[in-house]
C-alpha cells in the first residue's frame, strides 16, 4: 500500500563506498542522506518517516547520534527505538532502519 519499509542503512558514502569518516555523528548524517535519496525514488522525503529503529554499537555514543539524528530529521520527529548492538556490518558505529508512509 502506502508503507515503505527501508531496511537497515549504514553510513556509507556512495561516492567512496566507505563509511563516513568521524564516527557515529557523521555516519548518522550520511545514513539520512542515503535514506533521503531512497525515499526520493518513491516521491517521498524525510518528513514521511513515521518510525526509526537505531542499532547503536556503543550506547555511550547515544548523545552524539541523537544530535545528528535531530539535525537530520524535520519536526515532528518520528517515533524511535534505540538498541545497543554488537558486531555491526563493516565495523559501522550504527545502523538505522525506517518506516515511511507515502500518501
Amino acid at each position: 500500500g502506502h508503507t515503505l519499509y527501508l531496511s537497515g542503512e549504514l553510513g556509507i558514502d556512495p561516492a567512496t563506498n566507505e563509511l563516513a569518516v568521524g564516527g557515529v555523528g557523521p555516519e548518522t548524517t550520511q545514513i539520512f542522506r542515503n535514506i533521503e535519496r531512497t525515499l526520493g525514488e518513491f516521491d517521498a522525503d524525510l518528513s514521511d518517516i513515521v518510525k526509526c529503529s537505531v542499532f547503536l554499537g556503543d550506547m555511550a555514543d547515544f548523545a552524539e547520534m541523537n544530535a545528528a539524528y535531530s539535525a537530520a530529521l524535520p519536526s515532528p520527529k518520528p517515533a524511535r527505538s534505540t538498541f545497543g548492538a554488537n558486531g555491526l556490518a563493516l565495523g559501522a558505529a550504527l545502523e538505522i532502519e525506517c518506516l515511511a508512509i507515502v500518501e
